[in-house]
């Protein structure tokens, strides 16, 4: 990789700068979801009626973010799974277990998107099926405004 990178969308750079730079402050979400596989987790704020288990989320993401942030982001190497009753609740869909990793495929209620964790070898027992928790590593997340610009 080289010492710099430039995003482009339909002909437009989204931004430039070095490839940790582009990993860790993306300029907006089309950057945050281009750089990085697996691809970010990306959970709106939740409105009226939301459920719990999707305000929890929401709280424990973007608990630093600023008031007009409007999705949060979150890398999933910084989504811990946990025993079922810790955390926030989840539903294992899919558990591709890699060897020394795994990809831990998880519904949230009322969170549109599954989101992905990418866990150590140890969750090897994980299973599509399975409740389990998540309790995810705010330091790490990401929050975006309207128009899915970083929000600083």
């Amino acid at each position: 990789m080289g010492d710099r990178i430039v995003v482009f969308n339909q002909g437009h750079v989204e931004q430039l700068g070095a490839p940790m730079q582009l990993y860790t402050r993306p300029a907006n979400e089309f950057v945050a979801a281009f750089i990085g596989a697996p691809r970010i987790n990306l959970v709106d704020r939740p409105g009226a009626g939301a459920s719990e288990a999707h305000r929890a989320l929401w709280a424990a993401v973007a608990v630093s973010a600023p008031a007009q942030a409007q999705r949060a982001g979150l890398r999933p190497e910084h989504l811990r799974v946990v025993a079922t009753g810790q955390g926030i609740p989840a539903l294992v869909v899919l558990a591709e277990h890699l060897g020394d990793s795994s990809l831990i495929h998880l519904r949230v209620d009322g969170v549109a998107d599954l989101l992905s964790a990418k866990v150590g070898a140890e969750h090897s027992h994980v299973e599509a099926g399975q409740n389990v928790g998540l309790a995810p590593d705010a330091s790490w997340a990401l929050a975006f405004d309207a128009q899915q610009q970083l929000a600083a």
